[in-house]
Order: C-alpha cells, then sequence, then structure tokens
C-alpha cells in the first residue's frame, strides 16, 4: 500500500490557486437576520429598527435593496435594558 505524500514531494506541480482544495470553516458565524426577524427577537417594530438604522444606532449589511442585520447587532441590542435602549 503506497503512502500518500503531499504534489510537491511527489514530484508533480502545483495545483492552479483556482483548482486548490477549498478549506471549510467549522466555526461559522450566525447568518445575519432579516429586517422582520431581528424585529421579532427584539421585541420590536420593523419600523423602529428603520429609525434606528437612519439614525446610525444599528449597523446593517445592504445587499442592494434587501437589508441583513448581523446577529452580532441584534445580539449587542438585546444586552441593552429596554428603557435604556439608544436614548
Amino acid at each position: 500500500m503506497s503512502v500518500w505524500r503531499a504534489p510537491e514531494a511527489a514530484g508533480m506541480p502545483r495545483l492552479p490557486a483556482h483548482l486548490a482544495p477549498i478549506t471549510v470553516e467549522h466555526d461559522r458565524p450566525p447568518r445575519p437576520l432579516t429586517r422582520e426577524q431581528a424585529a421579532e427577537s427584539l421585541g420590536l417594530h420593523p419600523s423602529t429598527l428603520d429609525r434606528w438604522v437612519q439614525r446610525g444606532r444599528l449597523r446593517v449589511i445592504d445587499l442592494r435593496g434587501t437589508v441583513r442585520i448581523p446577529f452580532t447587532e441584534v445580539a449587542r441590542a438585546r444586552s441593552i435594558p429596554a428603557w435604556t435602549r439608544f436614548e
């Protein structure tokens, strides 16, 4: 039985970058939420989130008209007590 060796060690040329194997991250961040999902998770109306975005109080990912809110932003907004949120 033969032992596997890297292509360079076997005397073979290296693959071009576009053909190189893909590495998959196992610790991927959570997917960004839609405006409605974020509002529901925070217990707010989606229009409230729109106002927060316009005022720069909440960062979003704008995909040419489709808005996504990173999970980290929702968690940050959730950690602020409701009566003191963004005063």
